[in-house]
């Protein structure tokens, strides 16, 4: 069985096992048209077409008494030689290319595809552990923050902030307090006017804060000539302030308090006194 180019019309020998690979497509040895083969079977070759001979003609015009005798012209019997038929070309070889090429732009596609999906997963990896970092960094930030209100409560500049955020996470945080910025002034000591057996010992507490911050403790320690403590006494807020000050409101800053100390009166066993803040 023979195939034949629609192109350049080159006949090809095939067979049907070459038919049935790539789907019966071939590529033209001659002139590398890509075509189907079972489209253009045929089961033997054409018959060669034959060419036309040229006879003599006998010119008539010529009288017929100044010829002797009619001359037969002798035409030769040989048939005009078959035009020669284009050699069929080895079809084997020829499927082989075609195979081969649409196997190398099968690779060639795959391989590109594969680049494609490659760097669009990587993308995607890199963006989803970036997105899982910030959100563990997020987390050990508040984490930390949580930990370490109280402390940082008492920055000036953080303390807005946190109360912020324990208003969101619905924590407590203690009231800000520098115990720094209390100023204990204006101290002096005498016996107290309505008990003989008693001491009146006063001062004032100024805080130059720039914040209100609450009432501290205070301890009072007696000390004898050689700076022996000889007693010593913490006082709450509400029992060295008078009654009229609202104690929730905190020492508001650069406003003196008065501070009013009641001790028993320990005699000549105290020379001095202290008052430290807690």
């Amino acid at each position: 069985m023979y195939t034949q180019c629609p192109e350049c019309q080159t006949i090809f020998e095939v067979s049907d096992a070459d038919l049935a690979v790539a789907s019966g497509k071939v590529r033209c040895g001659s002139c590398n048209q890509v075509f189907k083969a079972d489209e253009h079977l045929m089961e033997q070759l054409p018959e060669p077409t034959p060419v036309a001979i040229e006879e003599d003609i006998v010119d008539l015009s010529t009288p017929t008494a100044a010829i002797d005798e009619p001359e037969i012209l002798e035409i030769p019997d040989t048939p005009a030689e078959a035009a020669p038929q284009p050699a069929a070309e080895d079809f084997a070889k020829v499927l082989a290319e075609t195979e081969l090429e649409k196997e190398q732009q099968e690779a060639a596609a795959a391989q590109k595809s594969a680049t494609k999906v490659k760097h669009s997963g990587g993308l995607l990896s890199t963006l989803a552990w970036s997105f899982a970092s910030l959100l563990l960094i997020s987390a050990l930030l508040l984490q930390g923050l949580y930990v370490l209100r109280v402390e940082l409560s008492q920055i000036a500049f953080l303390a807005e902030p946190i109360e912020m955020l324990c208003d969101t996470l619905d924590c407590e945080i203690p009231e800000r307090r520098d115990l720094q910025r209390i100023e204990v002034v204006e101290r002096d000591v005498r016996s107290h006017p309505d008990n003989a057996k008693a001491l009146l010992i006063s001062a004032k507490l100024v805080s130059t804060a720039e914040f209100t911050q609450p009432y501290p403790t205070l301890r009072l320690s007696l000390a004898n000539i050689n700076g022996q403590t000889t007693a010593a006494r913490d006082f709450q807020p509400w029992e060295y302030i008078a009654d009229e000050t609202d104690l929730d409101e905190g020492m508001a800053a650069n406003t003196p308090t008065t501070v009013r100390l009641e001790v028993i009166d320990p005699g000549s066993d105290a020379a001095s006194f202290q008052i430290e803040l807690l």
